[in-house]
């Protein structure tokens, strides 16, 4: 219970802190300030560095010479066309206090990670983290929330319990039919893993793209997406269970070697009942 409770505090940090940053973007916009264009990250040291600047009516060259990095540097002009108006007095109060609260949010996830890398079985953490659309944050998360792994008879009692299966209903006594999920279940673990599989469909010649694929070349997009989620949870659930490694013959993350995928067992061959198809695209 306090390692969820950990991760589901992170998680509203987390959504609170893009609050405060897309606050910052709506500022920025409407003084037709045009940083984010030109900078990958305006809330790192060099976008922070301009912000204050901007705020304090500091020339922008001499900013720049004195403490930017090298890369900024280089994009000195494109960043001096990219601000194209001025901050007014209600604006620099509001990216102030924005900034202030967005810094320190980001210090409190800091120390929230620290400690919840000291709750959580990093063995498993480890080992989830290797499927594709997870990493250290989402798989502890995602760990937390299910907790006790072997309460779940199988992974369709985990999908009930996380709100992820299918829905049934019969019409005129007739076999069930199955429509949308039923949402009754633990929220913060359906979100997650909604989220984990909007960026595990982008993950290249892996067998979980293919899975989704198929599905949304059936039923569209959102299935898909509810389909790749309910997936990858039984993904997490049977290598919890069995402690084995996952490994996917299309794809394989670059840490693992390859003296170690020869070793690895094909796990979850259960379910991925399309992955010894000759016409799969690698």
């Amino acid at each position: 219970m306090e390692l969820r409770s950990l991760t589901r505090l992170r998680v509203t940090l987390l959504e609170t802190q893009t609050a405060f940053k897309n606050r910052v973007h709506k500022v920025l916009q409407i003084c037709n300030i045009r940083l984010a264009s030109k900078l990958s990250n305006i809330f790192g040291r060099d976008g922070q560095m301009l912000l204050n600047a901007l705020m304090k009516g500091e020339s922008i060259d001499e900013v720049i010479d004195k403490y930017a990095s090298e890369r900024l540097k280089k994009k000195r002009e494109e960043v001096k066309e990219s601000i194209l108006g001025a901050l007014g007095e209600a604006d620099i109060i509001e990216l102030k206090i924005c900034l202030e609260n967005i810094n320190r949010l980001e210090e409190q996830i800091r120390q929230l990670n620290a400690k919840i890398a000291t709750l959580v079985n990093k063995k498993d953490v480890e080992r989830v983290s290797k499927v594709p659309g997870l990493g250290e944050v989402s798989a502890s998360a995602v760990i937390a929330e299910i907790a006790d792994p072997e309460r779940f008879q199988n992974e369709k009692k985990l999908y009930s319990w996380s709100g992820l299966a299918p829905s049934t209903y019969q019409t005129a006594g007739k076999t069930a039919k199955t429509g949308h999920i039923t949402k009754k279940g633990n929220k913060w673990l359906r979100r997650i893993m909604a989220q984990c599989a909007t960026v595990a469909i982008k993950a290249r010649n892996s067998q979980i793209r293919q899975f989704y694929l198929r599905i949304k070349g059936r039923r569209g997009h959102k299935i898909a997406i509810v389909a790749t989620a309910r997936k990858l949870l039984g993904i997490i659930w049977h290598l919890l269970i069995t402690g084995e490694e996952y490994i996917d013959r299309h794809y394989v993350k670059k840490t693992i070697t390859k003296s170690r995928k020869e070793t690895l067992k094909l796990a979850l061959k259960k379910l991925y009942p399309f992955s010894d198809r000759q016409d799969t695209p690698s």
